[in-house]
């Protein structure tokens, strides 16, 4: 959570191999609800970036492999810029 970012709308996204994908959500109130949809200039941002945007979430379809599984990989980013 940091207030100095601005998130660039539609940029969240998550990259795995195999059978897991994620949901994504945002909050504008530091987690007490995660309804908030990213918007172009909201808060006050510029165009293409939302300022309200305060967590990001990602929820995964499955658990990550672990004990002896092997591990492949996977990524959940985002672009922001500071203000």
């Amino acid at each position: 959570q940091h207030e100095a970012l601005e998130y660039k709308v539609g940029t969240a996204e998550t990259v795995f191999s195999g059978e897991i994908t994620a949901t994504i959500e945002f909050s504008s109130d530091s987690g007490a609800s995660w309804t908030h949809l990213p918007a172009s200039e909201g808060c006050g941002a510029p165009i293409g970036y939302d300022g309200c945007v305060r967590l990001i979430r990602w929820t995964l379809s499955a658990s990550l492999p672990g004990g002896e599984e092997p591990v492949t990989g996977g990524q959940l980013r985002f672009t922001a810029r500071v203000r």
